[in-house]
């Protein structure tokens, strides 16, 4: 059959900081854990001769920690209750939470879910007890629903009882406990690699640089207050790296950068820290490509460029950037969910084989050796749009992936190993861009943005003015704080691209996050941090979790 094409699949795992005042505010860490990052890792156990890279945030393993060891969210704390004990507001709370989830794949796999939905009249015990069952059953994967115990109680469809919602809410518990245990067996089985990312998920570039906006967008509105910190970026992702060696004995060699979002900067940072790869988006190659005349990155592979690697080079280190078929990854994360499991499979196989085919035609044999398909999205949010989850399409797709001689499923120090750094060509210069849309729009330009920015901006600055007067283990926390603060979603949700009924959540925890600065280096916070910064309604793409993908 020839010389395979080279297929690497990354799930990118990550949730923001959700904790705040003891308790975590949101309960999406927990739910994804239950029907998402172990039923990952259950796939790809199935299926051992499928090689792939899991990406996981240090912010997101640090709460999975913490959950076992025993912290728990409003809505677990409030569904642990009776029912009976519960007060009209704490009813509505958990009534508003038990209904999110996606009403064709989740709700409506259960007669008396739906029915439930519907109603508009405050629930009686009974109907709370089994909504609070009927969600925890919506939102657990389908190999923990095929066990006895879950599938009896799927059967039994209503009428449970305080003891059932809390053995359910215990397997709950059981399930989150074993998320990294299973990480930990797939990696030492050899056929994964888990990668990491800078530790609260921040937009690399944006830390280092907030004027770096105006390098994809040359217009671009930014803060009136310039933030500013290579120490923060480096910070983030130093200790995302000795975190994720700690936890995993082993020493990650790739980032996924938040966003996919990467500059000169940024890549500088990543390479000085040991890293050996990282990746990005088809769009921000391109931009780099049209906007440079340097004949080191000239576009020898047309359309097929994204398919070939780069290194940068900072002082001695070099480092490979992978780039991702970003049409590939988006029917993966939004037009699959609506394919029957079988055609979504052997469309994604026939593109890979196309590309082959014609990599191979026009540029032969030894070109094709250094070729690699990258397939790169978040690996929790996409699933609930998905029938079963995804159970039949990932499934089929791991199954036709490893049956497939004209492919080979690589890790990414996998594929860099196989193509070898001497195939690769140099890069010099990267116009600083994400994963959308090949610029930063999404996380500053907004007015409510931009005035996030700024207050992040004057709270490192007053941190920073009180360093040398304040007790080390203070600022060490206040520290923290404040990388909370620098995450990307808090960002995400500012402004009129997305809509979501926790939006106002979002903006309490990220002001809540500098606050504690302040009371931690005992100055008084400015007012403004006190008041809302969303001061409109978004009308951009609804979601009920944190992000869509």
């Amino acid at each position: 059959m020839g010389i395979p094409i080279k297929f690497a699949l990354l799930w990118h795992q990550h949730q923001p900081y959700y904790k705040s005042g003891g308790v975590y505010r949101l309960p999406w860490v927990r739910l994804h854990c239950t029907k998402d990052y172990l039923e990952m890792a259950q796939h790809l156990r199935q299926t051992p001769a499928m090689h792939a890279t899991i990406n996981l945030v240090p912010s997101l393993l640090e709460q999975i920690q913490d959950y076992e060891n025993g912290a728990e969210d409003i809505l677990l704390q409030l569904c642990r209750r009776p029912v009976s004990e519960l007060n009209d507001s704490e009813r509505d709370y958990i009534t508003k939470y038990c209904l999110m989830a996606n009403k064709e794949r989740v709700i409506a796999r259960s007669g008396r879910y739906s029915q439930l939905a519907q109603q508009h009249k405050p629930l009686t015990d009974q109907e709370l007890i089994d909504l609070i069952v009927l969600f925890s059953l919506g939102w657990s994967g389908e190999f923990e629903r095929d066990k006895e115990s879950l599938a009896r109680l799927i059967s039994q469809d209503r009428d449970y009882t305080e003891a059932q919602k809390n053995l359910l809410l215990d397997e709950h518990e059981k399930i989150v406990a074993s998320v990294i245990e299973a990480h930990k067996a797939l990696l030492h089985s050899g056929s994964i690699e888990l990668s990491t990312t800078p530790f609260y998920h921040p937009i690399l570039p944006l830390l280092c640089n907030t004027n770096s906006a105006t390098e994809a967008v040359s217009d671009a509105v930014l803060p009136k207050i310039q933030f500013a910190s290579v120490e923060d970026a480096s910070e983030q992702l130093s200790t995302a790296i000795s975190n994720h060696s700690r936890l995993f004995g082993q020493t990650p060699t790739g980032v996924w950068p938040a966003e996919g979002s990467i500059s000169d900067e940024a890549l500088r940072i990543i390479a000085d820290s040991g890293i050996v790869w990282t990746a990005s988006d088809e769009t921000v190659l391109l931009n780099s490509l049209l906007h440079s005349d340097n004949n080191n990155i000239a576009n020898e592979y047309g359309a097929y460029e994204k398919y070939f690697p780069r290194t940068i080079t900072s002082g001695d280190q070099t480092l490979t950037l992978f780039f991702r078929d970003h049409h590939l990854s988006d029917k993966i994360g939004f037009d699959y969910q609506r394919w029957q499991a079988t055609d979504a499979v052997a469309d994604l196989i026939a593109h890979c084989k196309y590309v082959r085919s014609e990599i191979l035609l026009h540029y032969g044999e030894e070109v094709l050796k250094n070729a690699c398909i990258s397939v790169i999205l978040d690996g929790e949010n996409c699933w609930e749009y998905y029938e079963r989850n995804g159970f039949e399409f990932l499934s089929q797709l791991y199954a036709a992936l490893v049956d497939e001689q004209e492919i080979d499923t690589v890790t990414f120090s996998e594929a860099l190993e196989h193509i070898g750094l001497e195939h690769i060509r140099p890069i010099n210069h990267i116009v600083a861009g994400s994963w959308i849309n090949a610029n930063f729009k999404i996380w500053i330009g907004h007015p409510e943005k931009n005035h996030a920015w700024e207050l992040l901006a004057a709270t490192k600055k007053a941190l920073e003015e009180v360093k040398e007067t304040i007790e080390a283990e203070a600022y060490r926390q206040a520290q923290s704080a404040l990388l909370k603060a620098e995450g990307s979603d808090w960002f995400w949700w500012f402004g009129d691209d997305h809509s979501s009924e926790d939006r106002l959540i979002f903006d309490e925890l990220f002001r809540a996050h500098l606050q504690t600065v302040y009371a931690l280096i005992k100055v008084a916070a400015p007012e403004e941090l006190f008041l809302p910064i969303i001061k409109q309604e978004a009308t951009g793409q609804y979601s009920s979790m944190h992000r869509t993908s």
